[in-house]
């Protein structure tokens, strides 16, 4: 009698190799292929919302933020900059003269060798945080700068 007959399936791999299983096994192995993959979807999602939340927690603070702002300036993400600027200061200009703006902040940053610490300190006052940020460089000297933001849906922007 051919092993098809009495168990049902042959499995051919790549490798040349077969193996038989019955047709019990068969459905027992592809239940269990599809909880595992059921469980890698829930895995997926979960850590998809961990990092998610901890993203967004990051820019809870005014300090977060303006690190952020600075440090993507440094490493020339200027779109990820753009996005912690208020909606004040993005309504003032043309998008085009907004990156010009934050592609010369970032030349004088990379131009004094990058920055080496930011430094913040703030006060939050309701939908206002104002304060100041000491920056540090790799080639220049340091210096201070008052920076204020506001909560935008909940969400802290740069407006000066």
């Amino acid at each position: 009698m051919d092993e098809r007959s009495t168990c049902g399936f042959i499995l051919k791999f790549a490798d040349g190799g077969s193996k038989t299983i019955c047709s019990n096994h068969a459905m027992r192995a592809i239940s269990n292929l599809q909880g595992e993959i059921m469980n890698r979807k829930i895995i997926l999602v979960l850590v998809t919302s961990l990092v998610v939340s901890v993203l967004s927690g990051c820019g809870n603070t005014p300090e977060s933020v303006v690190k952020g702002y600075y440090t993507d300036l440094g490493r020339g993400n200027l779109s990820s900059a753009k996005g912690a600027l208020s909606k004040q200061i993005l309504d003032m200009f043309p998008d085009a003269k907004v990156m010009a703006l934050l592609a010369e902040q970032s030349k004088k940053i990379t131009g004094c060798g990058g920055l080496k610490s930011i430094t913040t300190n703030y006060e939050i006052q309701g939908e206002l945080a104002k304060g100041t940020t000491a920056f540090e460089y790799n080639d220049c000297p340091s210096r201070k700068e008052r920076i204020s933001l506001i909560k935008e849906n909940g969400a802290w922007k740069i407006t000066h």
